[in-house]
């Protein structure tokens, strides 16, 4: 099942069920970085177990999470947490 939502990312996000994937495209680009970590922060909280987040080409976590691991993926690249 796929369920998509339009929330305001830089507030408390709403109880969420669990997720097995994320997509944050192009998203993180437009805030500065204390409200990046706040972003990635929830993320964490909704994502399974091994679960995966997509993020745009010119989007990372470094510098911003480091419980976040980029993953290789054909010409692109996924996030998971760390273990």
């Amino acid at each position: 099942m796929v369920e998509f939502r339009q929330m305001n990312l830089t507030t408390p996000w709403p109880a969420l069920p669990s997720v097995d994937v994320l997509m944050l495209r192009n998203v993180l680009i437009y805030f500065d970085i204390e409200t990046r970590r706040f972003i990635l922060k929830q993320a964490k909280n909704v994502l399974k177990p091994g679960g995966i987040m997509f993020m745009g080409a010119a989007e990372t976590t470094l510098n911003i999470d480091d419980g976040f691991e980029r993953v290789p993926f054909g010409r692109g690249a996924y996030y998971q947490m760390r273990k």
